[in-house]
């Protein structure tokens, strides 16, 4: 009997290495050097990033045929849905050259179920809960709440077909996958104004945010460098502040980023950051921003580096600038359907705010004791008229720090690290803070990643896969506030020909720790698969960045 259980055991440790051996793997990572071998598991071929909730798999294996295989909805008039199932059945069969498998079972189609028939725009807190069932049955089943969800089992569906490494043949094991998001946002921060990024290069982001199950493109749209957004009803805000005529954004490219978006089941959140980082907006309209005075001036519009500039904040006393910028909202309220925007309200210097004598004078009048009350001013202003124009709003964390209160109902970006700038403090300190005060949060202090950790680029995604935006002290229900997260990059040395390598796969890690939230963060594991995920990309199109040295099979440069 001891006999026929090691004859067993070895039997089937043998099955699975003949398996793993013939199966491609895809994507091959090793040693820096060979003195630090590699620690870990390499991924099994067909392994989904993020990983998902519950997984379970058997060693049986069924095979595809690209020319009987179909995926099947019951949403037959669901634009989204009808795309997505054209989009995924190319990207699993993406090998022209792949083949059947005889021998096996043969899959032969996948229905989906969706519950909800809305089909309409992704919105804040969507229900992303799927389950997919691949069994020997000879058809799969995928079933959702919403049509969002459906999107992602779609995604976790592509990525779990792989290929025969010498015959090419489709291949997917049984599964049983139950899913859903740790956390509800998962975003992705874009700056298009230090540098203009193409609408074509947006769009592959997208892409690859689609790929990684994230669902927020947070659009930085303008900022002091250039205004590339055509307002039509201020066309004088591109017309002179944009770096050039091609520079901007028409509003045919934003609704066509926008139908990109919805496809993929992504929400766009526009940010027109105020009342700093607004110097562009004074480039047509001066009248907007405060003048500043310098050392012991009567003139206004004097500099004093590096405190201020000659003008880049906006006025908060002048009416006009609350007119303004209601127009401009309200023109931003027709163009995107997301329900919430982003209102920025960092960075404001005060020095400029106390330089101006008119400024003072308002003060003084209206008894303000200090410049934080001014800002007050200006933040309850702002906030009463998004709810006016029918806005849900964001803000970066900076007035909350500065004693402002905001309305009960904002959310509060964290992006202040002390790796970021010594002098800004730990950022779990401030979400301890902010969560006490009862407002939700969206995390990004954690996610610059537009900084490289150098020596060692190659290893900064393992500190984004083990940051955990929940890792604050506070209670359970503080801890709930929290959303999610978001990756930024900040365009000042980031422009179309690195923007993507500079994201991903580095973003990647961020994805998983949004979804899955894993409790245990196994890096050696997670390094193997991350490099899996990695060729995945490069094989749909998108020039990831390798995470160390190796190879993405045929797809190697």
């Amino acid at each position: 009997m001891k006999y026929l259980k090691m004859l067993f055991k070895f039997s089937l440790y043998f099955a699975v290495a003949f398996l793993f051996h013939f199966s491609g793997v895809n994507s091959f990572i090793t040693y820096i050097e060979p003195r630090h071998p590699l620690r870990g598991s390499r991924a099994k071929p067909g392994t989904p990033w993020p990983l998902p909730q519950r997984w379970i798999q058997s060693q049986k294996v069924l095979s595809l045929n690209s020319s009987n295989f179909r995926i099947s909805s019951n949403l037959k008039d669901c634009d989204v849905l009808t795309a997505a199932i054209q989009r995924y059945e190319k990207f699993i069969f993406a090998d022209v050259n792949g083949t059947q498998n005889p021998l096996l079972p043969t899959l032969l189609q996948v229905n989906v179920f969706v519950n909800e028939t809305s089909c309409a725009y992704p919105q804040q807190g969507d229900d992303e809960y799927y389950l997919l069932e691949i069994s020997s049955v000879k058809q799969g089943v995928i079933e959702a709440r919403t049509v969002w969800g459906a999107l992602r089992a779609l995604e976790t569906l592509s990525q779990l077909v792989y290929q025969n490494e010498k015959t090419r043949a489709y291949l997917v094991n049984e599964t049983r996958i139950d899913d859903w998001p740790a956390y509800s946002y998962r975003g992705i921060l874009i700056d298009t104004a230090r540098h203009f990024i193409p609408v074509s290069t947006l769009k592959q982001n997208l892409d690859a945010m689609a790929f990684n199950k994230m669902n927020v493109f947070h659009w930085h749209l303008v900022d002091d460098q250039s205004f590339p957004f055509e307002s039509k009803t201020f066309p004088n805000l591109s017309k002179y502040g944009a770096y050039s005529e091609k520079q901007v954004y028409s509003q045919t490219d934003v609704k066509s980023i926008i139908e990109y978006a919805r496809l993929r089941g992504i929400r766009v959140l526009p940010e027109i950051d105020s009342p700093g980082h607004t110097k562009s907006f004074g480039k047509a309209y001066p009248e907007l921003l405060t003048p500043c005075y310098g050392y012991n001036s009567s003139t206004p519009y004097v500099p004093k580096y590096p405190h201020f500039s000659e003008a880049e904040t906006l006025n908060p006393i002048e009416e006009n600038v609350y007119t303004f910028m209601s127009n401009l909202f309200q023109e931003l309220k027709i163009l995107f359907p997301e329900k919430y925007v982003h209102l920025g309200m960092d960075e404001v210097y005060y020095e400029c705010w106390e330089s101006n004598p008119n400024i003072q004078f308002f003060m003084k009048v209206n008894k303000m004791q200090n410049t934080s009350q001014l800002e007050q001013y200006y933040v309850g202003r702002m906030l009463q008229i998004m709810k006016n124009i029918g806005y849900k709003y964001m803000i970066w964390q900076d007035p909350i720090d500065n004693g402002v209160q905001a309305a009960d109902d904002t959310i509060v970006q964290i992006w202040k690290d002390s790796r970021l700038d010594s002098k800004l403090g730990e950022w779990r300190e401030s979400a301890e803070i902010i969560a006490k005060k009862g407002y939700r949060m969206v995390v990004s202090a954690c996610w610059y990643l537009n900084y490289i950790n150098y020596p060692y680029p190659g290893k900064d995604w393992e500190n984004f896969y083990e940051c955990n935006p929940r890792s604050f002290n506070g209670s359970n229900e503080e801890k709930q506030l929290v959303l999610g997260g978001e990756a930024c990059l900040w365009t000042e040395f980031v422009d179309s020909t690195n923007l993507i390598s500079r994201l991903w796969p580095r973003a990647s890690a961020v994805a998983e720790r949004l979804w899955t939230n894993p409790q245990t963060a196994n890096l050696d594991d997670a390094r193997f698969r991350l490099d899996q995920q990695r060729c995945r990309l490069f094989r749909r199109g998108i020039p990831a960045a390798p995470i160390l040295n190796g190879f993405c099979e045929d797809y190697a440069i």
